[in-house]
């Protein structure tokens, strides 16, 4: 049975049980559904991590798990740690590019055909002030960030055009312009979903 490992932030936790890694919520529990049951799904997500919180972690779960496929979501908070008061938690760009960089590479140390997904970070006008605030970072992390992995994994999903088109259009997919709300949740799940089919 392919086992399907969910990393990032609180976008994947998505107030998840921690007790139970096999506990979905949000958008990983809505991509399982579309999938079925012929998956092993497990999810490491924990909300507020910027990619160094995350990377301090990551390399003892993935070997605890060795998943087939790695989906992974982080970078939001990177840049929001510029703006929220907890500034020495804050990522610069050349470092959040580096984390996922070493995030990919840790993964293929210890399973070397491991297929991995990266989700792209998106933001949106929202209660957050994230979007006013922090916007024209955010663009310079998203456009890095695919600049320099989109040829090292399986999957590279762009998602931040995809919300701002619903956006316009009247479809919000989250409130605050980082956590997806259901509409959301249904969006990524179909994205994480569909790339994991054609893997």
């Amino acid at each position: 049975m392919m086992k399907i490992m969910f990393q990032g932030d609180s976008i994947t936790d998505a107030f998840r049980d921690r007790s139970d890694n096999h506990n979905l919520s949000g958008y990983t529990q809505k991509a399982a559904d579309i999938l079925g049951p012929n998956y092993e799904y497990v999810n490491y997500a924990c909300g507020g991590d910027t990619s160094d919180q995350m990377m301090v972690r990551h390399e003892t779960e993935f070997a605890k798990e060795m998943p087939d496929v790695l989906s992974l979501l982080i970078g939001i908070n990177d840049i929001w740690r510029h703006y929220d008061g907890f500034f020495q938690f804050k990522v610069e760009k050349e470092k959040f590019i580096q984390n996922v960089l070493d995030c990919i590479q840790v993964s293929k140390k210890h399973n070397p055909n491991v297929k991995i997904i990266i989700i792209e970070p998106y933001l949106i006008p929202g209660t957050s002030m994230l979007y006013t605030q922090g916007l024209d970072r955010f663009l310079e992390y998203i456009k890095a960030l695919k600049e320099n992995v989109i040829d090292k994994v399986d999957q590279y999903l762009v998602v931040n055009d995809d919300f701002m088109l619903a956006y316009n259009k009247g479809e919000i997919y989250s409130e605050d312009g980082v956590h997806p709300n259901e509409l959301g949740q249904q969006y990524l799940a179909k994205r994480v979903a569909d790339a994991i089919k054609k893997l």
